[in-house]
């Protein structure tokens, strides 16, 4: 069930991200991108 939640957000950038070797960066791309929207989107119902 995690993988069907989750494999959305991470594919698209497991596709645009170089290969790292054995180390896959993609989950914590993807935390990142989740964290800068969400602090945007608060940022615009504040105002």
């Amino acid at each position: 069930m995690l993988f069907r939640v989750t494999e959305p957000i991470i594919d698209p950038l497991r596709k645009v991200m170089p290969n790292t070797g054995m180390m896959d960066l993609s989950p914590m791309a993807a935390i990142i991108m989740l964290i800068v929207m969400g602090q945007l989107v608060a940022s615009l119902s504040v105002a």
